[in-house]
């Protein structure tokens, strides 16, 4: 399914909220709390993550391992 395609249809559900990219995020990001990896996406997810006090949906084992985040999978 096109990336486009995918968002349209997963932010149908009226508990998906796509939150924006915002300078906050983005210096969070680079200052995380060490053990991190250098992925700037996983940072960006991260950061966006703690920055709203969410809890990170993810099978990615890096992530569901950085103890700076809640994680939830299964």
């Amino acid at each position: 399914m096109p990336v486009r395609q995918w968002v349209a249809h997963a932010t149908q559900a009226p508990f998906i909220e796509l939150l924006p990219l915002s300078v906050d995020i983005a210096l969070e990001s680079a200052h995380l709390p060490n053990p991190f990896h250098k992925d700037p996406a996983d940072q960006m997810i991260v950061a966006t993550a703690r920055m709203h006090s969410l809890v990170l949906i993810s099978a990615d084992q890096r992530l569901r391992t950085y103890p700076h985040v809640q994680t939830k999978w299964k």
